[in-house]
């Protein structure tokens, strides 16, 4: 399946970090991170609470 988009996305972002660090906006950056793991995790929980039960 290849890489994780958030653990590919997370790589590049520091990656961008330390090579250019004021075209990052860490505000940004951080909430983004925030909502996808939210995103990341009530996905696998469904998933996990439907195959579970099923």
């Amino acid at each position: 399946m290849g890489f994780e988009h958030l653990v590919a996305n997370s790589a590049l972002f520091v990656l961008a970090l330390f090579l250019e660090p004021q075209s990052v906006d860490l505000m940004h950056t951080g909430k983004n991170f925030f909502s996808r793991c939210l995103a990341m995790m009530s996905g696998a929980g469904s998933l996990s609470a439907y195959f579970t039960h099923s």
